[in-house]
């Protein structure tokens, strides 16, 4: 099979949300990618949440959910499958336990935390890994939910087919591959996996040293071939072709694959970096057609938000994951900060506010938000209240037990626009102690995806903070992350590499957020408390630790 070289490609861009499955029909002319997608079409899916600690998913649920988007889509679009010529994904970084009899939920979500033990645990061994997540492992990262199962479910863990990350499932389910045999994203197994991608190879010590030791000799369940984002990996399987409803049975194709090339996928946010460095107004092209990521900052914020500085040469930052090299683009290396909760901080803490006990409760979140934002925009707004963010841990101080807090709060009660206001005040404060950090040479400009870049106070206040402008991009019906998936589809039909200038988007729009010139020195104290707050909650969190309860 071979990719099609018409000038018109449509191809199918899916994204895998915390909350839903989005699917996008998305066409290139001559790789200049349509003003907006032929059709989208969303599914929500659940969450099992059954303590505080515990998140999951089920991959049937998921599946399913894909299957109905997919054929909703190509019902509005009206075409035919022989149209389409490439898929590939992005979803969360979750893992993904293939069963060999699967019962129950299957999916371990990132916001996960029942694995916070065997993080310390691998963090305590000290092992070069740790270079590459900032100094700390994370209950976020798959290697340490992947520990957990092992002690926790030793059944499951033996019997399991294979672990993936939630991208490289997707892909894998819509191949014609065992579990064994598909190769695995390197973006998957460096990010979460602690894969060391300068050298290729898997750090065999370190599973030792942890007790994953079945995997030093056999990588067939983790991954034994690891492979960069975009890369060609197969075909889509004639099964899968007759769940998306391109067929009627398995006998109306006599090959075992239809001629549709997956890519190989993205962990989510990372997909949303690829579209924002890619139509990024600071991309500078060079003589042979290749791109320059240097120094690109990008933010997608969402549920919770990740940072992203792209860089030819390899920095450390403690407490900022990475470097990972060839996690997105060849031959660079990321660093991804970001925060665990952002997007459901402010649900949490409007939810929280006697105001929406007593006033709100039957009025959907989104709708309060905008109500609060008209109450804010349009006049350099103050607040004299103080939040410390890290309601759910501190992923910018790689410290997992941190909480958060409020300090302001007064007998006469508190407005509920002070209290949501200070709230993303933090959040953008965050982001400037995160850049703080990162100490980046001559940054121009932030560029923000994610559902939280519709929310103008969010997106103005991080102008504020930030003291720059701050950007976000427009696609329509789809955003960033559809398109990053869509952008991985185009590359391996031709088989290109993400280096490569295969695509351009010119009827992007873009708005600008410019910083408030009157508000920069009230944000300069405001920051001193932020900073301030973490400082203590940390002293605070290290006495705590001997409180037993």
């Amino acid at each position: 099979m071979s990719g099609n070289n018409n000038k018109t490609t449509i191809v199918i861009g899916v994204d895998v949300g915390s909350g839903s499955v989005r699917v996008s029909l998305i066409k290139f002319v001559d790789g200049v990618i349509d003003s907006r997608p032929l059709a989208t079409h969303k599914k929500s899916i659940t969450v099992h949440n059954t303590n505080t600690h515990i998140y999951e998913q089920n991959t049937d649920e998921i599946w399913s959910a894909l299957c109905e988007c997919v054929q909703n889509c190509m019902k509005t679009a009206n075409i035919n499958y022989k149209q389409i010529t490439g898929i590939s994904f992005s979803a969360t970084c979750s893992l993904a336990i293939i069963d060999k009899n699967k019962t129950g939920n299957d999916v371990i979500m990132w916001m996960d935390h029942r694995a916070i033990n065997e993080a310390k645990y691998i963090t305590e061994t000290k092992n070069a890994v740790l270079e590459q997540m900032g100094g700390n492992c994370s209950p976020e990262f798959s290697l340490a939910k992947l520990l957990w199962t092992k002690r926790h479910q030793r059944q499951r863990f033996d019997e399991a087919v294979g672990f993936m990350e939630l991208p490289d499932w997707l892909a894998w389910k819509c191949s014609n591959f065992e579990a064994t045999e598909y190769p695995r994203s390197v973006c998957s197994v460096v990010c979460k996996w602690g894969y060391d991608a300068v050298n290729r190879r898997w750090r065999d010590d370190l599973l030792q040293l942890i007790g994953l030791e079945e995997f030093v000799k056999d990588k067939s369940k983790i991954g034994a071939k690891i492979v960069l984002p975009g890369t060609h990996i197969g075909y889509v399987s004639k099964k899968v072709a007759k769940d998306f409803g391109f067929i009627s049975n398995l006998n109306e194709i006599n090959d075992e694959c239809i001629d549709i090339s997956i890519a190989s996928p993205l962990i989510d946010a990372h997909a949303g970096a690829l579209s924002m460095c890619m139509f990024s107004h600071e991309l500078k092209e060079v003589s042979n057609e290749q791109l320059d990521y240097d120094n690109l900052f990008c933010m997608i914020a969402g549920t919770s938000t990740c940072d992203f500085i792209s860089t030819h040469k390899r920095y450390f930052t403690e407490g900022v994951w990475g470097p990972y090299y060839d996690a997105i683009f060849p031959n660079y290396y990321v660093r991804e900060a970001g925060q665990s909760t952002t997007g459901i901080l402010l649900e949490h803490v409007i939810k929280n506010h006697q105001d929406y006990h007593q006033k709100l409760t039957d009025k959907p979140i989104n709708d309060i938000i905008k109500d609060l934002n008209k109450q804010i925009l349009g006049k350099p707004y103050k607040t004299k209240l103080n939040v410390n963010p890290c309601f759910h841990g501190s992923r910018l101080l790689a410290n997992p037990y941190m909480k958060g807090g409020y300090y302001g709060l007064t007998m006469d009660g508190n407005n509920i626009v002070d209290w949501y206001h200070a709230a993303v005040e933090a959040l953008a404060y965050e982001s400037k102690y995160i850049l703080d950090e990162l100490k980046i040479p001559d940054l121009k400009k932030v560029l923000i995806s994610g559902g939280l870049a519709k929310n103008d106070v969010y997106m103005q206040l991080h102008a504020d903070v930030l003291n720059i402008d701050v950007i976000t991009f427009d696609l329509g019906d789809a955003d960033l992350m559809l398109v990053g998936a869509a952008i991985l589809a185009y590359h391996s039909i031709f088989k290109q590499d993400l280096n490569t200038k295969l695509v351009s988007y010119p009827d992007l729009d873009a708005t600008y957020f410019r910083p408030t010139p009157e508000l920069q020195d009230y944000h300069k104290l405001k920051y001193k408390c932020f900073r301030e707050m973490l400082e203590s909650a940390t002293r605070i969190e290290e006495i705590m630790k001997d409180i037993h309860i």
